[in-house]
């Protein structure tokens, strides 16, 4: 699992609106030093969604926020925090020197720092909603499996790591997605459900199989989901989230290999099927001198 990348890619989607910018990688020095996330606000940005980042826009009356995301291999620390810190202070000498708009750091943390909040006397604003003052500057912090599942913070509990708290969000959004296909004219319900499980399948594909199965949902609509997902964002970003083999199992072997070359493919799933799916020529020129030799062997 790709958690950085497949991060932005999903929150860059839940969090734009016609009233929201969400500036990705940005760069604040020549290293590059690079923030995960900005998003720009204005008056209107609805934040939907997003109810513990509107929590602390409110509370703070934010205009800007530079997010740091920690997932589960990249746990916050106290020299994160700093770091963090530093960025916002690097971005607002290359686009804002003035700051004209309030600029608040928030670290999205799939874990819960509770070794962090408690070193620096953290306060809760509400659950799974932090801040903490460190170097006489405040930084909030959201514990996303600490989240209540509940509609409003479907924006961050995608990003859940804790297996019951992820198959409770999956369960209610196929309950949301079931509602949508019984009763047409609950669109908001229909639209909810299946976008949230069109990122639950791209960001826990696992999870939402063993769900639908545990449930006696039928695998079409995982499918259906993972196809729009693939649509989405295509077939070279979606083979990075979940692999080859689910990939190739929904949009053909012949797609893949247009998209990423058969040397890749043939290292996945071996050279008799590449070779049956677009022909010994095009899959000799691009062999290396090992798969030669298996070549050589199975003629």
């Amino acid at each position: 699992m790709t958690y950085d990348p497949d991060f932005k890619r999903i929150f860059e989607e839940i969090a734009s609106d016609s009233h929201t910018t969400v500036l990705k990688s940005v760069e604040v020095g020549v290293l590059p030093l690079e923030i995960d996330l900005v998003l720009e606000l204005d008056k209107d940005s609805q934040l939907q969604y997003l109810a513990p980042i509107q929590q602390i826009r409110e509370c703070v009356e934010a205009e800007r926020f530079i997010i740091e995301y920690k997932g589960p291999t990249d746990r916050a620390t106290v020299n994160n925090l700093r770091k963090l810190l530093a960025y916002r202070q690097l971005f607002l000498i290359e686009h804002d020197g003035n700051e004209e708009q309030k600029t608040v750091p928030i670290v999205l943390s799939s874990t819960h720092p509770r070794k962090l909040l408690k070193t620096f006397h953290g306060k809760t604003h509400s659950e799974g909603v932090y801040s903490l003052i460190i170097d006489n500057q405040e930084i909030y912090v959201i514990s996303i499996n600490s989240l209540p599942v509940r509609e409003e913070n479907f924006g961050l509990l995608i990003f859940a790591t804790k297996k019951e708290k992820i198959t409770k969000l999956v369960e209610i959004l196929f309950d949301k997605s079931m509602i949508g296909e019984e009763n047409p004219k609950i669109l908001h319900e229909e639209a909810v459900g299946e976008r949230f499980l069109r990122y639950a399948v791209r960001w826990n594909y696992e999870i939402v199989a063993v769900t639908a199965r545990q449930r006696g949902i039928k695998m079409s609509i995982v499918k259906e989901n993972l196809k729009k997902g693939i649509e989405d964002i295509g077939i070279a970003e979606m083979i990075d989230e979940l692999g080859l083999p689910k990939v190739i199992d929904e949009v053909g072997l012949s797609k893949v290999i247009d998209v990423v070359g058969p040397s890749k493919v043939i290292a996945e799933i071996g050279l008799p099927k590449v070779i049956e799916e677009v022909g010994l020529s095009k899959v000799a020129e691009v062999l290396t001198e090992e798969q030669r030799k298996e070549l050589k062997e199975l003629l």
